[in-house]
């Protein structure tokens, strides 16, 4: 166990485990009987995190970024300008993996609301303070992805020249 632990990267455990344990947390709050998890056998879940994680991150993949590219929220730079400043830029790498905890926490804020939307049609009540508590995290976690966006595509235009 100690060796699979070691072998998790930063990019890992902010992008898949992270926002998971956030979702459990959040849902078993909401509602503890939708997850009925077993807190104590941490191999499952760990792998049910990274699982779950993952799906969480491409969400964001598959429809957020879509959405986001063709609302004009964020506009990327060209791929290969990004590979070619990170070897001039080391920090570069920092910002990336940062801004991709951004964006994984943002899809996750996403599924949030929706899934407390169904709970409560489900249970037949009305949550206000979650929206209002998800809904201003998204709209903070949206605004400091763009701003961070914007900033690494800012140094990679620096790097290009």
């Amino acid at each position: 166990m100690d060796k699979f632990l070691e072998t998790i990267s930063n990019y890992n455990f902010f992008n898949y485990l992270f926002p998971w344990a956030l979702f459990l947390i959040y849902f078993n709050y909401i509602n503890p009987q939708f997850l009925n998890i077993e807190w104590n056998n941490w191999i499952i879940l760990l792998i049910v995190s990274y699982y779950c994680g993952l799906l969480i991150s491409k969400f964001w993949s598959l429809v957020i970024e879509f959405l986001f590219k063709k609302w004009w929220i964020i506009k990327f730079s060209d791929y290969k300008d990004l590979l070619n400043a990170i070897n001039v830029d080391w920090k570069l790498n920092t910002l990336v993996e940062q801004n991709n905890m951004n964006r994984t926490l943002i899809s996750l804020s996403i599924i949030s609301i929706i899934l407390t939307i169904i709970f409560d049609i489900m249970l037949c009540r009305i949550s206000y303070i979650e929206y209002i508590l998800l809904i201003i995290s998204l709209i903070i976690i949206i605004f400091s992805y763009r701003k961070q966006t914007n900033y690494i595509n800012k140094r990679i235009q620096i790097v290009k020249k």
